[in-house]
């Protein structure tokens, strides 16, 4: 529906969020920045079984504003929309090198509960122990990882130690990369990963797991400089955005993360293709077919930030897509439908 030229979505959900990169705001702010298109989304609110979420985001500029509240309420949430113009976003895209910072125009507040009283909002986890990772020490961290030594991620990370009162909790940091097969229901798809998580233990599978309450919990990990990068697919089967997320369970306003995406050369363990200028791709002899590759790196901007459970890239491959046609019809806009067009552009 993007790639015809449609700019403005509304989707109605019962959105189940997880940990640590689909939660509701979160996923919904990068679905619209990822495609750059206005989005309205209205979540069914039962934070106790960890249903919620709703917001009017503005593509490249983020969310204007949402709501994820620990208790079932009901809500109207209005926001002025700028109408997005298809023509000036076919010339962007022409470039070779596309750099997105994001800000806002307007003075709109978002609805960001402290995290103590997001204890009540009950979220799931991702199995993460498919997850290839390094846990993230003070000072510099300057590492490559890579997932089946086919998709790799480099951290430039800077980091400084917060003095802790004793008796708090507080979370340890790990830098994962992942390319593989994730199960949705009666389905799986794959996805790529590089990003900093959060873990409440020593291990892989205590990423993405909140400790029960926040009022227990101090921050310990400042991070300064933050730069993650990978090479990502360049195809119309595989959308790939920046992601993070607070320890308020909102992602971090637009303004702070600095994303950049360009035609890169592509490693390929059967051949590179050469002779086209600054893009190359994977040969792959038995299908004749050549993989375009683009390298996605994400950047922390202003102030450091000491409340992060999630910062990196996420995107999903739907070329791999399994499952029911029902699914797979549904996961080819990433759970997003048109259901009507209810806002005011101008």
């Amino acid at each position: 529906m993007v790639r015809t030229g449609v700019t403005d979505f509304v989707f109605s959900t019962m959105w189940f969020s997880q940990m640590p990169f689909l939660t509701a705001i979160q996923v919904q702010e990068s679905w619209a920045y990822a495609n750059d298109v206005n989005l309205l989304a209205a979540g069914a609110s039962n934070p106790a079984i960890g249903s919620g979420g709703s917001g009017i985001y503005a593509g490249h500029n983020g969310a204007l504003v949402f709501s994820m509240s620990p208790e079932p309420v009901r809500k109207i949430i209005v926001s002025d929309v700028k109408k997005i113009i298809p023509g000036k976003k076919k010339q962007d895209e022409k470039k070779g090198h596309q750099e997105h910072s994001y800000h806002q125009d307007l003075t709109i507040p978002r609805e960001n509960y402290p995290p103590e009283i997001m204890d009540a909002y009950r979220i799931s986890t991702e199995n993460m122990s498919s997850y290839t990772s390094e846990k993230i020490y003070f000072g510099e961290f300057n590492k490559e990882i890579c997932s089946n030594d086919k998709f790799c991620c480099h951290f430039n990370i800077s980091t400084v130690e917060l003095p802790v009162f004793d008796g708090k909790l507080t979370y340890e940091y790990r830098a994962v990369a992942y390319k593989g097969p994730r199960y949705w229901g009666d389905r799986t798809g794959d996805v790529l990963v590089c990003s900093i998580v959060s873990c409440s233990g020593a291990e892989i599978t205590d990423c993405g797991v909140r400790y029960p309450d926040f009022l227990k919990v101090a921050p310990r990990m400042r991070f300064a400089h933050v730069k993650i990068s990978g090479e990502f697919p360049s195809s119309q089967d595989v959308l790939t955005t920046a992601t993070s997320l607070s320890y308020s369970l909102s992602p971090l306003s637009r303004e702070r993360l600095h994303m950049h995406r360009w035609h890169s050369s592509a490693r390929s363990h059967r051949n590179t293709i050469t002779g086209l200028g600054n893009i190359k791709g994977h040969l792959d002899f038995a299908q004749g077919t050549v993989l375009m590759m683009e390298k996605v790196q994400v950047q922390l901007k202003g102030p450091p930030a000491d409340d992060l459970h999630t910062l990196g890239l996420f995107a999903r491959d739907y070329s791999a897509e399994t499952g029911s046609s029902t699914a797979m019809a549904l996961s080819q806009t990433w759970l997003f439908f048109i259901l009507s067009l209810s806002f005011i552009l101008y």
